[in-house]
């Protein structure tokens, strides 16, 4: 994160609720990272938005102890909550808050990307875009530094309550930019819709433009097999889930009403795109058939969702085919980043 004054302005705890013992409430100033001085016993969480996004833990206690913690806050309430250690007392029983100044503005803004395994592990397209950014994409590396903060196996729900939005709101300054659209709704409430805008408002109340994106297609494996054509040898493997569907809406109405909303990167359809492009290339690209070259990419993947058995798959994700009309994503994100 930029650098951050030690000077800081206290807040005006006039303002605050009385704390009761197990949940205690104050206004804050919406986009600010506030010091906070908590004394407690039990487990402490803060960040309650609804049942999916049921707060993160911030410590635990069995005894009265003090954490001296920074926090987020892109919301203008700031409130904690306290439950017990087996059958000990849950208590707050002293809070103090300081706003601390904003960060500065990197030289170059950073891309902080949320996603899942599909982008998260060894092998993906956001874990190679982050490791080959300054030797492999340098047009895109002259706008931006690009971190992937993915976690593999966590929907919108456990990324959150496992405290890694609050890590990445923690570090975004002035400029930023965040990019979600991996993580899907198993295990998850109904409240998805909710879920994805309370991230985008989050990373834009703490001074971050916002980018949402299409997940990588389903590999054309087990019962998902059916996203191949063996007799045309051609891809048709977005997906069309609940949660792919979803994310295309957030992102139809965000353009619509959103300034800080900058655009959306098409992985999914444009996989399909540029692999078939590939197929029909596939002379020029060392292959006696069409049959040989679809396996080639097919055999990337080692399950429906992860690609990591040979980076043929990811690298056509990222840098798209020559003649083909759909862009990978590294062309995608060069053109929404100069806008």
């Amino acid at each position: 994160m930029g650098a951050i004054a030690l000077c800081a302005i206290s807040l005006n705890l006039d303002a605050r609720e009385a704390i009761d013992g197990a949940e205690f409430e104050a206004s804050v100033e919406k986009g600010n990272i506030y010091r906070v001085e908590v004394t407690y016993q039990g487990v402490l969480s803060t960040g309650y938005v609804n049942g999916d996004l049921a707060g993160y833990v911030l410590g635990r206690h069995d005894a009265m102890s003090t954490d001296t913690l920074l926090v987020a806050c892109p919301r203008d309430v700031f409130d904690l909550r306290i439950a017990p250690i087996d059958e000990g007392e849950a208590r707050i029983e002293d809070v103090q808050l300081v706003k601390m100044p904003k960060p500065e503005r990197r030289a170059k803004p950073k891309v902080h990307h949320i996603g899942d395994s599909t982008s998260a592990s060894s092998g993906s397209w956001a874990w190679n875009l982050e490791r080959l950014l300054g030797t492999g994409f340098p047009a895109l590396a002259e706008l931006c530094d690009f971190g992937n903060q993915g976690a593999g196996g966590r929907n919108l729900r456990t990324y959150y309550q496992q405290g890694k939005l609050a890590a990445v709101l923690l570090d975004i300054c002035p400029g930023d930019i965040v990019m979600l659209g991996n993580n899907g709704t198993n295990g998850m409430n109904a409240t998805f819709e909710e879920d994805v805008n309370y991230y985008l408002d989050a990373a834009e109340a703490m001074g971050a433009s916002v980018i949402l994106n299409s997940y990588t297609p389903h590999g054309a494996v087990s019962k998902h097999t059916t996203g191949y054509d063996p007799q045309t040898h051609t891809f048709d493997s977005y997906r069309r889930d609940a949660y792919d569907v979803i994310v295309r809406k957030v992102a139809e109405q965000r353009s619509q009403n959103d300034p800080c909303y900058l655009g959306f990167v098409e992985i999914g359809q444009n996989a399909d795109a540029i692999f078939n492009a590939y197929v029909i290339d596939y002379q020029a690209n060392g292959y006696d058939s069409p049959e040989a070259a679809a396996q080639a990419i097919i055999s990337c993947f080692r399950d429906h969702n992860h690609y990591d058995q040979g980076e043929l798959a990811c690298l056509l994700m990222l840098k798209g085919y020559p003649g083909c009309p759909a862009p990978g994503i590294v062309e995608q994100l060069v053109t929404i980043l100069k806008k």
